[in-house]
């Protein structure tokens, strides 16, 4: 298959994941990075030649509770993710009853996570839900977001609710 044919089709996380498996790719990753390393394989890129963008998150000993997290918490190496815990210290910090994580949030940790940035905190979170511009939402992983904008067209469409 040309990287042209493959990235013509719609494909689900889970194939990729199959398909970076079947040829010793990485697999930790972003439905975009791992068009990326599936595309550079095809092109003709050695499978060892490419390597994750990002790391899998180390497995920090004791887990933060909501408690715990603060402001100058570090996103990286400290334990802190975006988990049950993040969310009951979001939904405190904010003053509301029930805290959902937005998808810039999601998009701060990776960037975090790929430039290994030590010195994030949970400031810089909270700094990006107030001034969301500052996260760029024209990115590789927004093009994987193509089932979702069917979905919605198809939904909004007036003969698609008959």
């Amino acid at each position: 298959m040309t990287s042209e044919t493959f990235s013509s089709f719609y494909w689900y996380k889970g194939e990729l994941q199959n398909i970076c498996s079947q040829y010793g790719l990485p697999r930790y990753s972003t439905k975009a990075e791992l068009v990326k390393y599936i595309i550079a394989f095809l092109n003709g890129e050695p499978a060892t030649e490419i390597k994750p963008l990002r790391k899998p998150r180390r497995r920090v000993a004791s887990q933060l509770t909501a408690d715990s997290i603060t402001l100058d918490t570090k996103l990286l190496d400290s334990g802190f993710s975006l988990n049950q815990a993040a969310r009951t210290f979001f939904a405190n910090y904010f003053g509301v009853e029930h805290f959902t994580f937005r998808k810039i949030m999601g998009i701060k940790m990776r960037e975090v996570e790929k430039n290994k940035d030590v010195n994030a905190t949970v400031a810089d979170l909270v700094k990006i839900l107030r001034e969301p511009q500052m996260i760029s939402l024209d990115n590789d992983e927004e093009q994987t977001y193509q089932w979702n904008s069917f979905v919605q067209a198809f939904r909004s469409d007036s003969i698609s609710k008959k």
